[in-house]
């Protein structure tokens, strides 16, 4: 099971939080602005004292910035198999962020919800045509841009 945010998520929320720049932290902190863009476009993993200048920089909490940054910690994937259904974690950019949606479809009538649809609407389209699926609810656990899209 993946987390929702990767490292450079958080990193590139917090900065856009702080109405920060790309060239702004990267200079507090000592890195170059493409390693910084790297870090929020999650292509580059920083090492772990450029993940604590970040944090710090950013006023994040430094120990978990670094779990985070190692990739070191991620739920427990719950256990589905009892249930009639199929839950489905897809990944996504919208904007500049990651995203994750879930299709979930009952195995009996084939119905299905999609949660958080991130502006995917040709994913979910194919996901729905290819599985011969009835799309019954789109659920949006809130407002913010990168959760409807």
């Amino acid at each position: 099971m993946f987390l929702e945010d990767e490292f450079g998520d958080i990193i590139g929320k917090a900065r856009t939080g702080r109405e920060a720049t790309v060239i702004e932290i990267a200079d507090e902190v000592g890195i170059s602005a493409l390693d910084m863009q790297a870090i929020e476009d999650c292509r580059l993993t920083p090492d772990l004292n450029v993940a604590r200048r970040l944090a710090q920089a950013l006023a994040l909490d430094v120990d978990k910035a670094v779990i985070s940054a190692q990739n070191a910690w991620t739920p427990a994937a719950p256990d589905l198999s009892a249930l009639p259904c199929i839950v489905e974690a897809i990944r996504v950019r919208f904007n500049q962020y990651h995203q994750k949606y879930y299709v979930v479809v009952c195995c009996n009538s084939r119905q299905a919800a999609v949660d958080d649809p991130v502006g995917a609407v040709y994913d979910i389209l194919k996901i729905v045509q290819d599985n011969e699926l009835n799309l019954m609810h789109i659920l949006v656990t809130h407002s913010h841009s990168d959760h409807i899209g």
